[in-house]
This record gives C-alpha cells, sequence and structure tokens, in this order.
C-alpha cells in the first residue's frame, strides 16, 4: 500500500503504482518508505486503525505525512509545479487491503494549521445546525422541570404535547441538515455527547452505568418526526463514526476514546426501537457490532514506557536495567497489572453492552426481542465465517478472539442469573435433532443430518418433546417452510418445529443454550487459530533468549576483532527479547490471563458433559445427531489448554485440571471405537488427540487411569487391521507407547543431526514421534501383549501383523525407489524438487514407525512368530525375515542409494533425518528380540533353532550386522571418495543413546550367526528343481489345493490365503489345503463362515 499524490501526466499499470513514475509521490508505512521512481528510508511503521495525513505545499514545493496528527517530517522537496501540473491525492492498494478517505467531507481527527482540505467544509450549515441543536437541547430540559403551560383563555396544555410542537419544528429545520456526513459527525454526534457526559464530566465508565433520559427523550422524536430512511441514515452514519473512534490507534493505556465511543453506544441501544434496528440492519451488515468489543494493543512507543523493564524465563540484563533480578520481575509484574485493571474495565463495559443488546424484556404482538434478534444474526453470521474459512476472513482473528470471551462471560453471567446457579450446563442431546439447527452444520458425528434423519427420525419422535431445544424463532421463515416440506414427506410432526416465526420474548434457557452453540461454532471457526498464532510469540522469544545466552557466554572467549561483530548479534537479540517480551505482557493481561484460561476450561467441561450426555443419555443414539465441531471443539481446547497457554499461565491454575483431563482422556479412549461415530475427519481427529496424551507424563497418567472397558476397546482399536487413512495415526499412537522402551529408543531427536549446525536441520516436524521426549506406557505395553497372545483374539492378531508387515513391505519399497530416482538425477543438471524431498523424508519416517511397532510386537508377542501351534507363525516369520534382509543388505551396502543419500557432500535440509541410526537401531532392536533364546548357542547341540534357519534361508547379510559396530575387514573397492573420507557408522560411537548391554547384545548375535553359519549344510547340487516351490523357490511343495491339484510350500499358501482363497496360478476357488506326504487337511475352507475373493 503507497499513499500519496500524482499528476494528470501519470499513467499507472498493474506493477507500477503511486510512486514509481515520474510525477508521483507516495509513502510505504509497511516498509517505512517513500517513493518517487526510488525509494529511501522514511517514516515509522502503520498499523490497522492508525490515521495517515498527507500535506502539499504547492508554494513551497513540499509534501509531509503525518502518523496520528505527528508529523514525520518533510518526504519530498521541490516538487515540479507550474502549468499543466495539477495534483491529485492518491493511493495504490494490494489485494485485500482498504482504507477509508477523507477530503473533507468529514472534520479531520487532526487538523493542521495552516492548510485546507480539497473539500471546503458546510459552515453556514455547521452554525445553523449547531443553534437548531442548542435549541433541541434546551428543549430536552424542559423535561426535567415539569411544568405546566397555559393559555390566555384559561385552557391547560401539556409539557409534552408543547414539547413535541417545537421538537417537530425542529426536526423540519433539521432534517436536510443531517443529509450531510459532515454536520452529523461535526455537529449531532458532539451534541449527543454532551447530553450523555453532562454528568461525567471526565468521559469514563460512569455514564454506562445510568440512564441518560435526555438521549433516549431526543431519539423518541427522532424516530417520531423523521422518515424511516431519514433516521435510518443518520444512524449509520453515527456508527460508522464511532467505528472509526473505537478502532484508532491509543497512546493511553486508559483507552479514553473507546470508553467514550462505547458510552455513547451504550446510550443509543438502550432505546428499544433504535436498539432492534441496529441489530437487525446495522451491527452485522455494515458497521459490525464485533468490532466495538475488540480491545486493540497499545502502541509500541507507549507499550515500553508503560513496559519499562522486560523479565524473561532466562532472567534479565541487569546491567541494561540496573536492577536484580526479582526487582525486575516486580516490576514487570507491575506492568502487566496495569495492563490487566484497564483490560478488565473496558471488557466490563463490552459485557454492559452486550447485555444490553441480549434484552428480552421488549418483544411484543408484533415485534421480536433484542434477544431474538440478535442470536439469529449471529448464528448468520458465524455459518458465513465457518462456511469462508478457506477464503478471506469476514473477521479478523483477533476481533473474533476478544468476541468470543465476550460471549462468553456473557453467557456465564446470564446463565446464573436466569437459570439456577446450581445447575449445570449441558445442552440436551435431542436438541441437535432440530432441523433447524441443521444451519450451523450438516456434518453431524454419525454422518449427514438426513442420512439420520431416515434412520432414526420416527425413533425420536416418540421422545418427549419437553427437553429444551432450540427455539424454532431463531429460523428463518424459509427453513421452517422446507422443515415442514420434509416433515410432511416423511410424515414427521414436530410442534416446535411447526411453529412459524412468530414475534414476542424468547424463553430463557432455549436462548442461552442457542449462546453457547455460537459460542463453539465462533471457537471453531476461528479462535482456536488465533490461540495458536499468538502461541508462537513465546516460541520466538525462546530462540531470541537462547541466541542470547549463547552470544553471552561466546564474548569471553574470542577475540576482540570478532567481538565488535558479535556484539551487533548480541544487541539484535537483546532488542528483539525486550520486544516479544512487551508483546507477551500484553498477551498475559488480555489474552492468555488466569481469567480467560478459566473461561476456556469452563467452555471445555461444558462441552465434554454435553457430549457425554448424548453418549451415555436415555437414547445413545442422539451421540450421532452431535455437530462435528463440538469434537473439533473438545479437541482443541484440551490442547491449548495444555500446550499453548502452558508454561505462560501454567495448567496447574485450573481447579481440578487433573479431573478435567482424565475426563477428556476416558472420553477419547472410549469413542474412538464407538461404532456410532462415522465421519471420518472427526475419527482422525480423536486419534490425533489421543495421540497428543501419550506425549507427556502427565496426559499418559490419565490415559492409563481410563477403565478398563475403555482401555481394552481403545487397544483393540489400535490393533486391528491397517486399513484406510487413518492407519498412520493409529500407528504413530503405538509408537508413542513404545517410545522408550526399544533398541536405543530414548533420544528426542535421532542423534546423527547433533553432527549438523543448527540453521541446517529443519524443526518443523513431519510426523516424527522421535521430536518427542520418550514416555513410554508399560501399563498399555502389556495389555498390548495380554490382546495380541489371547487365544480368543487368535484372528485379529493375525490380521493386524499382516497388515503391518505389508504396510512395511510398502514403505521401505516406496521409501528405496523414491532414493534411487534422486540418485538417478544426480548425474543430470537438474534441480529437485522441495516437495519430492520432504515426501521421501517423510516415507522414511514412517518405515521408521513401522518398525518401532514391529519391534514392540517382537518384544512383548514374540511367540506369534515362533510359536508352531499359533496359524500363520511360520509364514510371519518367513516375511519378516525376508524384509529384514532386504532391509539390512540396502542400508549396510557402501556403493548402494541409501549410502549414497547419506554421503552427499550438499547437505540438503529436507533429507537430512535419513541416517543409518534411526533405521538400523530400529532393525537391530527386531533382530535381537526375534532370535531371543537361540543366541549364545551351545557348541555340543548340531541343530540349527526355527528363527536362525529362517534368517540364514534368505541368505542372511552377516556383514550387515557387522556394518552396525564397523567390524567389517574390506570394504568395496569402488567405493566412492566421499565415502572413503567420511567416519564409518558404528553404534560405538553413539555411547550415549546406545547402552553396553545393548552393544553387547549385537555382538551376541554376529557371534551366534558365526556358529550357525558353519553348521548349515549346503544344498545338494542335484536337488530337484523341478519340486521347489515356484512362487518362492526356496521350499519344496509340501501342500496342494483342491479342486485344482497346484501345489506349493506350506508357507506361501499361508501367506497367500491371508488376502485371497483363489488359487495362486489358476484363480480357482480353494476349497481344501492338503499335505502332500500325509494327505492330513491343512486348511479346510469349506466350513468358513465368509470367504475372501
Amino acid at each position: 500500500m503507497q499513499i500519496g499524490w500524482c499528476t494528470v501526466l501519470c499513467k499507472f499499470i498493474g506493477e507500477m503504482g503511486v510512486g514509481d513514475t515520474t510525477h508521483s509521490y507516495a509513502y510505504d508505512g509497511q516498509r517505512n518508505k517513500k517513493w518517487n521512481v526510488a525509494a529511501q528510508n522514511y517514516g515509522e511503521t502503520w498499523f490497522a486503525g492508525d490515521i495517515i495525513g498527507t500535506a502539499i505545499d504547492l508554494d513551497a514545493g513540499t509534501i509531509e505525512f503525518y502518523r496520528n496528527g505527528f508529523s514525520m517530517g518533510i518526504a519530498f522537496e521541490k516538487i515540479q509545479t507550474g502549468p499543466g501540473m495539477a495534483y491529485f491525492p492518491a493511493i495504490s492498494l494490494s489485494s485485500m487491503e482498504s482504507v477509508v478517505a477523507n477530503f473533507g467531507g468529514s472534520p479531520f481527527k487532526y487538523p493542521l494549521a495552516g492548510y485546507e482540505p480539497i473539500q471546503a467544509a458546510p459552515l453556514k450549515e455547521t452554525i445553523k445546525a449547531n443553534i437548531l441543536l442548542d435549541w433541541m437541547a434546551n428543549l430536552l430540559s424542559l423535561e426535567e422541570i415539569k411544568c405546566e403551560f397555559q393559555f390566555s383563555m384559561g385552557e391547560k396544555v401539556s409539557e409534552k404535547a408543547l414539547i413535541c410542537l417545537f421538537a417537530s419544528l425542529l426536526f423540519r429545520l433539521l432534517s436536510p441538515l443531517l443529509n450531510s456526513t459532515y454536520i452529523i459527525e461535526a455537529c449531532l454526534l458532539p451534541f449527543v455527547k454532551r447530553l450523555l457526559f453532562a454528568k461525567d464530566k471526565h468521559r469514563k465508565c460512569a455514564s454506562i452505568k445510568y440512564d441518560v433520559p435526555s438521549v433516549s427523550l431526543f431519539l423518541d422524536y427522532a424516530w417520531m418526526f423523521l422518515e424511516v430512511d431519514e433516521i435510518s441514515q443518520v444512524l449509520d452514519v453515527v456508527c460508522q463514526c464511532l467505528d472509526s473512534t473505537y478502532r484508532r490507534i491509543t497512546y493511553n493505556v486508559d483507552y479514553p476514546h473507546q470508553r467514550e465511543t462505547l458510552c455513547v453506544l451504550h446510550a443509543l441501544i438502550k432505546h428499544s426501537r433504535t436498539r432492534r434496528h441496529l441489530t437487525s440492519r446495522v451491527f452485522f451488515h455494515t458497521i459490525m457490532i464485533h468490532n466495538f468489543l475488540h480491545i486493540k494493543p497499545l502502541d509500541y512507543k507507549s507499550l515500553s514506557k508503560l513496559v519499562p523493564v522486560v523479565c524473561w524465563e532466562y532472567g534479565t540484563d541487569r546491567e541494561e536495567h540496573g536492577c536484580e533480578g526479582e526487582d525486575a520481575k516486580e516490576k514487570y509484574a507491575a506492568s502487566i497489572k496495569t495492563i490487566l485493571d484497564s483490560v478488565t474495565e473496558l471488557e466490563q463495559m463490552h459485557l454492559s453492552l452486550l447485555r444490553v443488546l441480549f434484552t428480552n424484556t421488549d418483544g411484543t404482538a408484533t415485534q421480536e426481542s433484542s434477544r431474538k434478534i440478535f442470536l439469529r444474526q449471529l448464528r448468520d453470521f458465524l455459518v458465513q465465517i465457518a462456511n469462508s474459512r478457506h477464503k478471506s476472513p469476514k473477521i479478523l482473528g483477533p476481533t473474533l478472539l476478544s468476541n468470543f470471551y465476550q460471549l462468553v462471560s456473557l453467557f456465564q453471567s446470564l446463565w446464573e442469573e436466569e437459570l439456577s446457579s446450581s445447575q449445570p450446563v449441558l445442552v440436551p442431546g435431542v436438541s441437535f435433532t432440530d432441523p433447524g439447527f441443521r444451519l450451523v452444520d450438516t456434518s453431524r458425528l454419525g454422518g449427514s443430518f438426513w442420512s439420520l434423519v431416515h434412520t432414526d427420525w420416527t425413533a425420536l419422535n416418540n421422545m418427549s418433546t419437553s427437553t429444551s431445544i432450540q427455539s424454532e424463532s431463531t429460523v428463518e421463515p424459509t427453513v421452517v417452510t422446507l422443515v415442514r416440506e420434509v416433515n410432511q414427506e416423511l410424515n414427521y410432526h414436530h410442534p416446535q418445529m411447526d411453529m412459524l416465526l412468530r414475534p414476542g420474548n424468547m424463553e430463557s434457557q432455549e436462548s442461552l443454550i442457542e449462546l453457547f452453540n455460537s459460542i463453539v461454532l465462533m471457537y471453531n471457526a476461528g479462535v482456536h487459530k488465533q490461540l495458536v498464532k499468538v502461541a508462537s510469540i513465546k516460541s520466538k522469544m525462546r530462540e531470541y533468549t537462547s541466541c542470547y545466552i549463547e552470544y553471552k557466554n561466546k564474548l569471553n572467549q574470542i577475540d576482540d576483532p570478532v567481538t565488535v561483530e558479535l556484539n551487533k548479534y548480541f544487541e539484535v537479540c537483546r532488542t528483539n527479547i525486550d520486544i516479544q517480551g512487551r508483546h507477551v505482557a500484553w498477551i498475559l493481561s488480555a489474552i492468555y490471563s488466569t481469567g480467560k484460561q478459566l473461561q476456556l476450561a469452563w467452555i471445555l467441561r461444558t462441552v465434554l458433559r454435553t457430549l457425554e450426555g448424548a453418549s451415555k443419555g436415555e437414547d445413545r443414539r442422539l451421540l450421532s445427531f452431535v455437530p462435528c465441531f463440538y469434537v473439533d471443539t473438545l479437541v482443541c481446547l484440551t490442547s491449548v489448554l495444555r500446550t499453548h497457554f502452558d508454561p505462560l499461565v501454567p495448567i496447574r491454575n485450573i481447579p481440578d485440571y487433573l479431573s478435567l483431563l482424565q475426563s477428556v482422556a476416558e472420553f477419547l479412549s472410549s469413542h474412538i471405537p464407538d461404532p456410532r461415530i462415522t465421519d471420518k475427519g472427526v475419527k482422525d481427529t480423536l486419534r490425533e488427540s489421543a495421540a497428543g496424551f501419550f506425549c507427556s507424563p502427565l496426559t499418559l497418567k490419565c490415559m492409563e487411569e481410563v477403565t478398563s472397558e475403555s482401555m481394552t476397546s481403545f487397544i483393540r482399536a489400535l490393533l486391528r487391521a491397517y486399513s484406510g487413512s487413518n492407519w498412520a495415526q493409529t500407528n504413530w499412537i503405538l509408537v508413542r507407547i513404545w517410545h522408550g522402551s526399544g533398541f536405543a529408543f530414548r533420544y528426542t531427536q535421532s542423534p546423527h543431526l547433533s553432527k549438523f549446525a543448527p540453521d541446517l536441520v529443519l524443526t518443523e516436524p513431519n510426523l516424527l514421534c522421535q521430536r518427542n521426549t520418550p514416555c513410554p506406557s508399560a501399563v498399555y505395553q502389556e495389555n498390548i501383549q495380554r490382546l495380541l497372545l489371547q487365544e480368543s483374539n487368535v484372528e485379529s492378531s493375525s490380521a493386524f501383523l499382516n497388515s503391518l508387515l505389508n504396510q512395511l513391505n510398502w514403505a521401505f519399497s516406496e521409501f528405496i525407489s523414491m532414493i534411487q530416482g534422486i540418485q538417478n538425477l544426480s548425474t543430470e543438471r537438474v534441480v529437485l524438487q522441495t516437495r519430492h524431498l520432504v515426501i521421501t523424508a517423510t516415507c522414511f519416517e514412517i518405515l521408521v514407525c513401522l518398525l518401532r511397532v514391529l519391534e514392540m510386537v517382537v518384544v512383548l508377542a514374540r511367540p506369534l512368530f515362533t510359536d508352531p501351534a499359533r496359524p500363520n507363525s511360520t509364514s510371519m516369520l518367513e516375511r519378516l525375515c525376508q524384509i529384514l534382509c532386504q532391509l539390512l543388505l540396502r542400508c549396510s551396502s557402501s556403493d548402494g542409494c541409501f549410502n549414497f543419500i547419506i554421503n552427499l557432500v550438499t547437505k540438503v535440509p529436507e533429507i537430512l533425518s535419513i541416517d543409518h541410526f534411526p533405521i538400523l537401531s530400529a532393525t537391530a532392536g527386531i533382530l535381537v528380540s526375534l532370535l531371543g533364546d537361540e543366541l549364545d548357542p551351545d557348541p555340543e547341540c548340531t541343530s540349527i533353532p526355527p528363527v536362525t534357519r529362517a534368517l540364514l534361508s534368505e541368505n542372511f547379510p552377516l556383514h550387515s550386522i557387522k556394518f552396525m559396530l564397523n567390524q567389517n575387514e574390506t570394504e568395496d573397492i569402488d567405493m566412492t571418495s566421499s565415502s572413503k573420507t567420511k567416519k564409518p557408522f558404528s553404534f560405538e560411537s553413539y555411547s550415549t543413546e546406545v547402552s553396553s548391554e545393548e552393544i553387547v547384545s549385537i555382538r551376541r548375535v554376529i557371534a551366534s550367526f558365526q556358529v550357525y553359519q558353519k553348521r548349515l549344510s549346503v544344498a545338494s547340487e542335484m536337488n530337484d528343481d523341478d519340486n521347489k516351490c515356484a512362487i518362492c523357490y526356496n521350499y519344496e511343495n509340501s501342500v496342494k489345493f483342491e479342486p485344482c491339484g497346484h501345489e506349493s510350500c506350506k508357507s506361501c499358501i499361508n501367506h497367500h490365503l491371508l488376502n485371497t482363497r483363489r488359487c495362486f496360478f489358476c484363480k480357482t476357488p480353494i476349497s481344501k489345503v492338503i499335505h502332500v506326504q500325509t494327505d492330513t487337511i491343512v486348511h479346510d475352507l469349506t466350513t468358513a463362515a465368509t470367504g475372501s475373493t
């Protein structure tokens, strides 16, 4: 955005705006530049709400700019003048930018001496209007005298009649003058303020606490003697002026302009007819009421004066502030309290404003109450926001956040006043079956609304309609008509929904439930996003403080020439810490205060109570009708209180916070497998939230203390066969349960990343569970072990293990294919796309996570692979051995694509996570646990155990195990030069992350395989290849299929039957699998209840 002047000679195109041509001059407050073809530093940074003035002196040939009345200095001198050089004000805007331009049509907020506006002020009309309004003030003052007027003939005339007569004459003269915006802002608005602040000279919030009869009487006369269109236009302009004043940047923590504006607006809406007009025609359409409920931060200069000392988590620079740490902390806390007190007073004025708008006593037989109008308009507005959240925002995040807090305060106060304070806040589940409620969200936990209607509507109709539900008065007539048609089609009759939109007041509980639904929708529509955005300041401050300490420690260790340069960075860090610290002071006062934290906790409890009521009520089907945004809000609120408020505002400030988290954990564990929830998005949300609960000891304890029934159903859901798109979330949860218990799996970030510079390592995690602190759960591991080995759970365990191996095979194949593609492109002059590199790294993360889950299964349920009595154990063992051998060969090859990626000379941040350590440590854990008691073989025994035999039959690469400890004696002679100079990989190099016991276990594996390889006899060259299994070419045919008669080894057919029951060769349905030598039936598929095709 560039504001300035241009001449008639300027020609602009899409890429060139004001200041980009020879005869145009502009100021850009975003970049602090002035433009006249070339740019130069100038001025201050502008913000939304600033008033930027520009003055041109054609006699002196200068252009000067002002910000909120303060000059920023002369920007341009010796501008060209003369014949044909006519100057015009001009502005260049980008998409979504807007300004309000005033050329003199309204009084200037900051008039400049010696300059005139382009548009001359209507002085005669202004004088006339002021005289008439002075007479009006005198007329209104007669209301207080209460006298009677008597004519000469003895007739008595009432004061009211006579005042009305004179008022009509005055409004007849005022009416044409009020068509001017200038007159309204320069005369009418100051007149209203004089009436309002007659008893409140200091213009504090006192005037909002009592009624001002003169203002109400003036509005009565205005509605009486002006046309509806005229009074509507006047009110629109008045609201525009109030909005402009309220949004101005303030330099005073008392917010004088905002207080004055709220007092005037409060006086206007105290008038019943004016309130209904503004609510229905203005506040949600042209001049948003939301703007009047927002508290903008102070200007940074004022904030610096108010918060002179910044205290941060690593301490305070005592030399700079000249005080001890405790003194700095006290001063910082005092500054926060000063801001908090001022913000609290302003919020009380907001609450008083909302309470007036929520009046429920002004409804008549022909008019709706203000509460009805407000709720309907609010819901329609929120629906528009929810439907356009991916487009340009209709309301900014900070404004929406302020409105959210104020509506919560309004709801809490009204619920306590109008209903029993001891009655828990709860939205009845049956209210979500109201067709009118579908306007809020068509997506329900159980699917679409109308599909649920066709299945459960008749049953729900039998329920008592006495339960408080959403009033039909908040539904548009067209919607009521639609609902009637649908009800007639379904032969359904709902007494409350059959009524048309009716005037009058609204039942208290119905109105408050409607308000609560709007609050929940508002949080989901944008409030959560803004809270997360605000929390980023906390992360920035932590980064700056870390750099601050690092630079400060290096100052005493570096030579003088370098110290001078380092001091510059040191000063930059210190300046940024002060900036962020002052912003944090504002956040702790207005956004993340303890009071706001308690409000969010209260909303969370109420949402949770509503969901539990719908889930465990008399009719459990009501849960399916709950809108999806209720669950989204539950999850988001829990995340905000756990991770964003804390540690600035510790979660322990919330009373019974452990009980609250315990209730959320119980809901998650019991509803993730709930069949009533069918929406895929909600299922993914619940799983992601549950995964977050396994990331800290506090929330993990809550998950471990859920009821045994909920825990069992939750674990069963985790151990189902991987399918669909939610398998990644499930796998992530299982990894979190295991993180800290696996082989060298105790790190927060893979230790190989420590050898790279911090600026190379990407801080944004993809799905790296290793980014979190290890927090294993012995309770869940024990229950997983029990369910996997449970005899009644054999089929589901086999299905889960089969899907896990399938996903592992897929991830490994995809990863190898991707890195091979990178290796092939390296020989060409091709720039790799960042997206391709990120996908490759993500695939590697998935592969490592799958390996860790497999490691957990092997450790906890080794009999699934080694117990011959269990079905499919042999097949599972052989498949696992195949994957392990292939993986070890690929990762240990010195000239393979994996080693090529790791040894790239130019380090690419997107793929730095790919390394030997994460994948080989997981593989080593699987191998050591799988071998188990087969390690340390008995020298006198000549047999080979089954696991070892299965590995050796797959040509187990012993050199790959030796690679883990750098025990290979020779390397390939075609090793690249980069590999020769690179330090060889060895677990022994990671002494902190890999324990001595784990090193010993790998050595035991190497020693054992050396013994077993000597025992293994080489197959005879005379083996009959015709009798080999045609599927694997590894084992001899041992079973045949009926009725087709084809043969294969037992291992292959067991694996094949997990996926299909048709012959591998001819696709004929298999009825039986018979052992070739004994003729015994291995599998009888005719007795199976169901068959797979």
